[in-house]
């Protein structure tokens, strides 16, 4: 695990890069290639990609754009991105340990 500082976390496996994680405090310069970042609204993640999907899970509200997936504030389109991650994660999820 490699702490990248200003609340980004890399996850290394043999060498390789096998997942990150951003949350609140993160570089805003730290994005997606549509421009989503922690602090983007729902209503600009859904203009980023109209099919995207959002779920309430144990842990709240999430989605996922692709192979990249988040954490929100809420549900409705002012809601903010908390979190932003991708690849393996370590997520405590109720009755399943990372």
């Amino acid at each position: 695990m490699l702490d990248w500082g200003s609340n980004v976390d890399f996850l290394f496996e043999t060498g390789a890069l096998v997942g990150w994680y951003a949350s609140e405090g993160a570089p805003e310069g730290f994005s997606t290639l549509s421009n989503i970042h922690v602090g983007s609204t729902l209503a600009e993640v859904r203009t980023a990609d109209p099919a995207v999907e959002v779920r309430e899970d144990t842990v709240g509200p999430e989605f996922s754009l692709g192979d990249v997936h988040g954490f929100l504030s809420g549900t409705g389109d002012d809601a903010r991105v908390t979190a932003l991650y991708a690849g393996r994660a370590c997520i405590f999820r109720s009755r399943r340990r990372c």
